[in-house]
């Protein structure tokens, strides 16, 4: 069985315009929250900014893989940060102090961001679709540059996994 071009087209807007929607609206949310989180408060915002301005992108269709990378990767850092007792980040651990994770682990994002993180991921690999911004611009990336991107995202959301277990007590 073969999908008609026009339904998965409509299907992938709906995917990414729904997501990059959520993604804002977490941004939203934890805006007021990143702006009392101290110290390390930058970090916390940056967080924030990227899913805002990654769901703007990905509403748009802008940007090709590199905002709903972000986005996906921005929300796995979190989940994974934020997983553990209050205070896991405030001191140093096995491997150093972490000011990034620390404030990060500060925010909240409820049980919508794994599946948020799943479909960000759903349309960095896909991509935006004929109904983008990219389409309009014909903006198209490498596949090699997209294989380095996709690396890159794994890579540093593997590391925080790594970390976040070694600097678990013992």
């Amino acid at each position: 069985m073969t999908i008609d071009s026009a339904v998965f087209d409509t299907a992938l807007a709906m995917l990414r315009a729904t997501a990059g929607a959520i993604s804002i609206a977490i941004a939203v949310v934890n805006f007021p929250r990143a702006m009392l989180i101290t110290p390390h408060r930058e970090w916390a915002l940056i967080a924030v900014m990227v899913l805002g301005l990654g769901g703007l992108l990905m509403v748009l269709g802008l940007g090709g893989p590199i905002a709903p990378g972000l986005v996906a990767e921005t929300l796995l850092v979190v989940v994974i940060v934020s997983s553990v007792a209050p205070g896991f980040w405030d001191v140093s651990g096995r491997l150093g102090y972490f000011p990034a994770l620390r404030a990060m682990s500060n925010l909240t994002l409820g049980w919508i961001a794994i599946p948020e993180a799943v479909a960000a991921a759903t349309v960095a690999i896909i991509g935006n679709g004929t109904w983008s911004l990219d389409r309009v611009l014909d903006f198209s990336m490498p596949n090699s540059v997209r294989t380095a991107w996709f690396a890159c995202v794994a890579v540093s959301g593997l590391l925080v996994a790594v970390v976040r277990a070694l600097q678990a007590p013992k």
